[in-house]
């Protein structure tokens, strides 16, 4: 499952679960590490920064800009991505990892992130394999929503692709869409590709729930 598929999936869970419920996001324990991997850089192991790709092959071995030539940690290695000279920038990877950011910081303001919270808290000794998973968990999630990237769309859009977007604005607490509000830490990307793609990924999976 590629990064794409495994953060609409999320998504998804996301949306469908009842916070009162943990049974209803147990998935969470294991879609967010593997969604996390998939955005990582196989060299420095960070969320990707600047993300490059090799065209000839699909392996998805991402590395960010400034470890490229660096040694991938990968075991076993892979002998389709060696070569530097063929990776090029991925564009909507970036976009991707900004969404993945809203994401978390949507989660760090929901009633999950809260229970495992209360999960952590309840169990001092940190003995507990469930308070152990909700700790490792929120620390993906606190990494996620703390990410920064400088990263600004050039690509612009026509006057005529402006006129039939949907109303969507930015503050430092809120994310509006057609009425939809979505309380965040932060504002969501200036970048317009980035809202866009934000904005129709979390509403295409709410149509389809």
């Amino acid at each position: 499952m590629n990064a794409t598929s495994l953060y609409v999936s999320t998504c998804r869970l996301v949306l469908q679960a009842d916070a009162d419920d943990p049974n209803s996001w147990t998935d969470l324990y294991r879609l967010v590490p593997y969604l996390r991997q998939s955005l990582s850089c196989t060299v420095c192991s960070n969320l990707l920064i600047e993300p490059h790709t090799p065209t000839e092959t699909n392996c998805q071995h991402h590395v960010c800009r400034g470890c490229r030539g660096g040694r991938k940690k990968l075991k076993p290695s892979c002998g389709w991505c060696k070569d530097y000279d063929k990776y090029i920038e991925n564009v909507q990877l970036r976009i991707l990892l900004q969404c993945y950011k809203k994401l978390c910081e949507y989660l760090t303001n929901t009633n999950i992130y809260r229970s495992l919270i209360l999960s952590v808290s309840s169990n001092k000794t940190g003995n507990n394999a469930s308070a152990i998973g909700a700790s490792s968990l929120m620390e993906l999630i606190q990494e996620g929503s703390g990410f920064k990237d400088e990263f600004k769309s050039t690509a612009g859009l026509s006057k005529s692709a402006y006129s039939i977007l949907p109303c969507v604005y930015t503050s430092t607490t809120s994310t509006q869409t057609q009425g939809n509000t979505i309380q965040n830490s932060e504002a969501v990307s200036q970048s317009i590709s980035g809202i866009v793609y934000h904005y129709y990924h979390w509403n295409y999976i709410k149509k389809i729930t």
